[in-house]
This record gives structure tokens, C-alpha cells and sequence, in this order.
């Protein structure tokens, strides 16, 4: 089962197991411990897979949805554990007013192929901060380009999260650009990789993307539309 957005797919289910068949679902599951207890904050519930495979792991999960729609989808089509608090709101809104405490937050917004840039800019990287746990971690899921034009919003990613105070690794589900997603484990410790981490070397830039100056949706633009195409192509040739 597939969850569309804009024909884009946003969560894919197999209805006899109730996995996910992600490669980035599948690598987060490898990479993040079990816990005996444990806040976790998703923004971008989606369908809800990470939120389950998050609540199995032993986190009381809140996921963070923009759209009403899509949380009622999750709930009747997608097997959404009943623990999860499922919140219609904005991402950024809802960190803005958050006092609660997480031990995880999980960025994984996307608009069809885009993700929305206020979420990630060096003021909401700050409330980030103060509502994780020191030792807590910030996983941000994220489109796999990191070469050339394609790859500056992600250079631009990580420095803001640099200039934010977060140390950073980097996995990937494949070393192929277009057809990987990237997953940033962040922390203001030291962030652990247990799989699938990528050493290659990542262009730099000094941009930051901030409130006032929020370069990220510009150029994020190019990898953007690749991400849209290769999407299209994969699915709709009988995938």
C-alpha cells in the first residue's frame, strides 16, 4: 500500500507484514536502540511507519502532522500504533510552543518532493535544542545529492547544523545519488552511526539557512526536481 502526495510516494506498507519497504525506514530501524523508556518527537508523521518502528523500539511517540488527512490515512490504512499521539500542526509552530523534553526528534518533512526550509533554519535548530535531552539525538531525513549544484542544499543543512552547536554523521541507503535517501544523525555530544555510514567527503559552504535569510528552499531547488523525476520514473515503471 502507497500513500501519495502530489504523486509522490510518502509511505510504502507491505499490508501482509506491516513493514515498511523504505531502504531509509529500514536503515533507521538498524541504527537506533531499543530503549526501556524514552521520549520520541516525530515531525512528519506521514503514514506513520517511523512512529511505529519507533514505538516498538520503547519510545512514547508524538507525531507531528500538517495535514489532518493524512493522520486519519495513517490511523485506518497504515496501522498506526494507537500509542502514538498523532498532533495536527506545523512542524515549526509546534516546537516554538513545546516545554515537553525528547530523548529523539526525527525530521522527516516533506511536501511531495520538498522540504519545507522554516523547519530547518538556525532559529528552529535552537528551539531544537532546548527541548532535546543533552544526550538526545536529531535524525533528519534528507534527499541523497551532495555533488555539484544538486548538492548545495544539503552543504547548506549541514552547516547550519554545525553553526547550531550539532556534531553530525551521515548514512546512506545506497552510493548512488539519485536513488538513496540520506539520513543525519545529529547531536550535541557525539551522534553513533551503527550501519551504513558514509565517509565520502561533502562540499562545504559558509551559507546558513536562517529566518531572515532562508537560502535553503533556493537552492535545494535543482535537487528537488531530480528527486521529483527519479521518483516518478521508479514508480511508475511498475515498481
Amino acid at each position: 500500500r502507497k500513500l501519495f502526495v502530489n504523486n509522490i510516494v510518502q509511505t510504502e506498507m507491505d499490508m501482509r507484514t506491516g513493514n515498511s519497504l523504505s531502504g531509509y525506514v529500514n536503515l533507521l530501524d538498524f541504527n537506533i536502540d531499543s530503549v526501556k523508556s524514552g521520549n520520541a518527537l516525530v515531525l512528519g508523521l506521514g503514514g506513520g511507519v517511523t512512529s511505529n518502528v519507533l514505538t516498538r523500539k520503547g519510545y512514547k511517540v508524538t507525531g507531528v502532522e500538517l495535514d489532518e488527512r493524512i493522520i486519519e490515512i495513517a490511523k485506518n490504512y497504515f496501522n498506526l500504533n494507537k500509542s502514538v499521539n498523532a498532533v495536527c500542526d506545523d512542524g515549526r509552530h509546534f516546537i516554538n510552543q513545546c516545554s515537553e523534553k525528547y530523548n529523539l526528534i526525527l525530521v522527516d518533512i516533506f511536501k511531495a518532493e520538498e522540504q519545507p526550509s522554516h523547519v530547518l533554519t538556525l532559529e528552529s535548530l535552537e528551539k531544537i535544542k532546548k527541548i532535546l535531552n543533552p544526550n538526545g539525538q536529531l535524525i533528519i531525513n534528507w534527499h541523497g545529492y551532495t555533488e555539484g549544484e544538486r548538492g548545495l542544499g544539503t552543504a547548506i543543512l549541514l552547516n547550519s547544523l554545525k553553526t547550531g552547536g550539532f556534531n553530525y554523521k551521515i548514512a546512506a541507503t545506497s552510493d548512488k545519488e539519485d536513488e538513496r535517501n540520506l539520513v543525519i544523525f545529529a547531536s550535541l555530544t557525539e551522534p553513533l552511526v551503527k550501519k551504513f555510514e558514509m565517509n565520502s567527503i561533502i562540499q562545504e559552504t559558509k551559507l546558513v539557512n536562517t529566518d531572515n535569510r532562508p537560502v535553503l528552499e533556493k537552492y535545494n531547488a535543482l535537487a528537488n526536481q531530480a528527486w521529483r523525476k527519479n521518483y516518478i520514473l521508479y514508480y511508475y515503471s511498475g515498481h
